[in-house]
């Protein structure tokens, strides 16, 4: 997958930016791979706490991996201002 490959390549590049993790979750959500994409936007996360869209995100993989407790609690996380 070259966009998954371009992504890494950035992160390593700016290790830093959040938004890596946030999009390489999204890609792996979307191809399939839920848990690869908890992890990505676990990541994210722990780097840039008050990513609202990244919580909301997490929440909805969790959901889809069954995980509703976990997916409430991002969802709780995604909602602060």
């Amino acid at each position: 997958q070259p966009a998954r490959n371009y992504l890494r390549k950035g992160w390593e590049l700016d290790p830093d930016n959040a938004l890596f993790p946030y999009s390489l979750g999204l890609l792996e959500a979307e191809l399939g791979d839920l848990s690869r994409a908890v992890g990505y936007l676990e990541e994210c996360t722990a780097m840039q706490p008050d990513f609202s869209r990244a919580w909301y995100n997490l929440s909805l993989a969790y959901n889809q991996l069954g995980r509703t407790k976990e997916a409430e609690q991002a969802m709780n996380r995604a909602r602060r201002p």
